[in-house]
């Protein structure tokens, strides 16, 4: 379905991704996980784990950081790849 949703033609609304029932917290472990992080070597592995961390664990994280460094992730992945 992700798939299908990032193929299109035309712009689509990224946010729109957690109300069509796909599950954010794998899809974030899935595209800010350690390895894909380092090898991007855009941003701090670790600063990233501490984010994930805070957020799963109702730490009070920005919830935006993490949807910013995910929706680079799945842009990074289509156009760069």
């Amino acid at each position: 379905m992700l798939d299908k949703l990032l193929n299109k033609e035309e712009s689509i609304c990224v946010v729109g991704l957690g109300y069509v029932g796909l599950p954010l917290r794998d899809m974030y472990l899935e595209y800010l996980n350690e390895e894909r992080i380092k090898k991007a070597g855009i941003f701090n592995h670790q600063y990233v784990k501490k984010l994930l961390d805070g957020y799963f664990n109702n730490k009070g994280v920005n919830h935006n950081k993490l949807w910013l460094l995910f929706v680079l992730e799945l842009w990074r992945e289509r156009w760069m790849a």
